[in-house]
């Protein structure tokens, strides 16, 4: 698990010195699922982003707070996002964000349903001795 802070966040400068931070929530490894990543993002006014993912992932955009713009590749407005909205981009395309305002985002990238079906099944499991308390509670 990652706890974390806005305070830690990596702060990262664009070409015209406007910030965009970044964190990382939880990584694969952390997680038993599907899912790549979870990120907490923070785009301020201007600040654009490009994200090209690989065609093995989905990429999810949620809008915490803020407004941006998603971006087609001739530079034209897509959509408009803003509180609670969320996108859901398909494996292997191009999105470029350009916030209007402090954008706070969540990206969650997931493995494609391709590439999912292909993984064994894999079922959580704790097992306890029925003899400790914890798996006295668990096995009645």
């Amino acid at each position: 698990m990652i706890v974390t802070t806005l305070r830690s966040a990596t702060t990262v400068s664009g070409p015209e010195g406007i910030a965009r931070e970044w964190r990382s929530l939880a990584r694969r490894g952390m997680l038993f699922s599907e899912c790549e990543s979870i990120d907490h993002l923070v785009l301020h006014p201007g600040a654009e982003l490009t994200t090209c993912p690989p065609a093995r992932v989905a990429t999810v955009w949620y809008v915490i707070r803020g407004r941006c713009r998603m971006l087609g590749p001739d530079g034209s407005v897509r959509h408009r996002l803003g509180d609670n909205d969320l996108a859901l981009v398909p494996p292997g395309v191009e999105v470029k964000l350009s916030a209007t305002d402090i954008t706070h985002l969540l990206a969650i990238v997931t493995l494609s349903d391709t590439v999912a079906r292909s993984l064994p099944p894999r079922l959580p499991c704790m097992e306890f001795p029925a003899d400790e308390p914890l798996g006295r509670d668990i096995v009645r």
